[in-house]
């Protein structure tokens, strides 16, 4: 199963369905089984171990003192994302964010993202996506969104200039140096 640039629905589909659990069986008791995964997240909150990557604070305050409107758009359930932001201190940060509760589709969640950011900020507002995995590129590329990504995660620079984001970076901090 592809985990990198998945999300959590798409994810627990996959698995379910590789295990050979009916589709039928799994969307009846599906709410339950994520709304157990976010309860057994939240309990145990404190044993997370997630690494705050280089130069990202550096960049959110970059971003906020140019007034940009910072949202999030991740694979993870609404709970869990916002724990993990929590987590690493970035809460603060972010006015809205986009989940994988109501999509399991990548680019639908970028997509609602991208609504929400616009109802903000208003139709005329500008949106990049900042992504890490090739899929948030196809994703943003599926809403015509421009991308920035950043080979912080699994996905080396090379590979994702493959997929011709507009700008490719190491990391924030080489991006913002840029």
């Amino acid at each position: 199963i592809l985990l990198h640039g998945s999300t959590d629905t798409a994810i627990l589909r996959e698995d379910c369905h590789q295990a050979g659990v009916p589709a039928e069986v799994l969307e009846q008791r599906l709410e339950a089984i994520l709304e157990a995964m976010r309860h057994a997240v939240a309990e145990r909150r404190e044993e997370m171990d997630i690494r705050l990557m280089p130069g990202v604070k550096d960049a959110l305050d970059h971003l906020a003192r140019k007034g940009a409107l910072l949202g999030v758009a991740s694979g993870n359930l609404e709970t869990i994302g916002w724990i993990k932001i929590e987590q690493v201190g970035l809460r603060e940060w972010f006015r809205f964010g986009g989940f994988s509760d109501s999509f399991s589709v990548r680019s639908e969640l970028i997509g609602h993202a991208g609504r929400m950011a616009r109802e903000l900020a208003g139709t005329g507002a500008k949106i990049c996506v900042v992504g890490d995995t090739p899929r948030d590129i196809e994703a943003a590329r599926a809403n015509f969104l421009s991308v920035i990504a950043v080979a912080t995660g699994h996905y080396s620079f090379d590979e994702l200039l493959t997929y011709q984001p507009e700008v490719c970076a190491s990391s924030l901090a080489d991006l913002l140096a840029l």
